[in-house]
């Protein structure tokens, strides 16, 4: 049931003021039923329609009425051209027909039917003990180290399809995503520095201690804030920053970032570029969704493959480039995310030497 307590937490969550115990009963709201995705997927999908409609009203209507007439005479041009061969078109479109009803026909089998490994956490401590974890559970660090005694370091891996959440010595909370590693001190004495290999959402304690997340050779500084960091390897990093200020710096330059805005850095030249984002998108993750506004395929299933353990390969390489707007539960099965971007594109999913590839709908090979 919507009632009036969640859609304030919904607000919250689309605004960035939601607190971390927020957080975490909007997430459990969300996985008490199936009603509750649905609600949500419409609460989602109604908003997505306000900004949409907002874009329209801002929109220079002489600009947007030549463009229309640009393409209609594009479309007359192409027309004309057309009509030579509209015989072999035809003869074409007979046969694509045939491959299309075979792709739709046996649309179910042509999906690989992945299921995700059984999902554990694994802890590592500082004298290389290491510990089964509960996935989707938590750990709160002891707070009652010796202060006199060395620091040393524990390491907590999730693995693809897992999760977690950590609160660290300084009461600093930290959600760990899909096959991520993460590395803390059991406890901060004159600075708090912790490394990531992966993605996780940080909500950051005041307490007078600059707060360092090194990750992928590049150091994110803050002092008290929320923030998300996705560092997988040979893949862009980002840092999208909720609330706060954080300075995202490494060896080439450094930038300073301000609420709603993400750093991007380059996995090839390590250029850090800014832009402008809506938050909700990058840090959705945290209470089970998957959401894309605009997103490239290939940004799509880069989430997708980390969370059920997958390689993608494009036939053509260029389908990657297609981009989708909406929303997939991260408890389904990697089928039903597929079927869901099938239905609503023009490609199409099949298994073929172990690995997911994507094809054109309709395309003979």
């Amino acid at each position: 049931m919507l009632t009036a307590e969640i859609i304030e937490l919904l607000n919250k969550y689309r605004h960035h003021s939601i607190s971390h115990t927020e957080f975490e009963q909007l997430g459990s709201w969300i996985k008490e039923s199936d009603e509750n995705k649905r609600l949500l997927n419409l609460y989602i999908k109604y908003y997505k329609v306000v900004e949409r409609w907002d874009t329209y009203q801002h929109t220079d209507a002489t600009v947007a009425f030549n463009n229309v007439k640009e393409r209609r005479r594009l479309k007359a041009r192409r027309f004309i051209i057309r009509r030579v061969s509209v015989v072999a078109a035809c003869l074409l479109l007979l046969i694509v027909g045939t491959t299309c009803l075979y792709y739709y026909g046996n649309r179910s089998s042509s999906i690989t039917p992945y299921s995700r490994l059984e999902k554990t956490v694994l802890l590592t401590n500082a004298n290389g003990k290491q510990q089964v974890l509960k996935n989707g559970g938590e750990l709160i660090c002891d707070t009652t180290v010796n202060k006199d005694a060395p620091i040393q370091y524990n390491t907590i891996k999730t693995q693809p399809g897992g999760n977690f959440k950590l609160i660290l010595p300084d009461h600093s909370v930290v959600w760990l995503n899909s096959n991520t590693t993460f590395r803390y001190p059991t406890k901060f004495v004159k600075e708090r520095r912790v490394e990531l290999t992966g993605e996780a959402f940080f909500d950051v304690a005041h307490n007078g201690l600059v707060f360092m997340v090194n990750a992928a050779g590049n150091n994110i500084k803050v002092m008290g804030t929320q923030f998300n960091i996705s560092a997988y390897p040979m893949r862009n990093m980002t840092a999208t920053l909720v609330r706060g200020k954080v300075k995202v710096s490494n060896q080439i330059s450094n930038k300073v970032l301000t609420p709603g805005q993400q750093a991007v850095i380059s996995s090839s030249s390590a250029a850090i570029s800014i832009r402008e984002v809506n938050t909700a998108i990058y840090t959705s993750w945290i209470i089970g969704v998957f959401d894309f506004n605009d997103e490239p395929l290939q940004n799509i299933m880069e989430q997708l493959s980390e969370w059920y353990n997958m390689d993608v390969v494009y036939e053509p390489e260029s389908l990657c480039n297609i981009h989708f707007t909406g929303s997939l539960y991260r408890d389904k099965s990697l089928d039903y995310s597929l079927d869901i971007v099938q239905d609503v594109s023009d490609v199409c999913f099949l298994k073929y030497n172990g690995k997911i590839v994507v094809r054109k709908k309709g395309k003979m090979y």
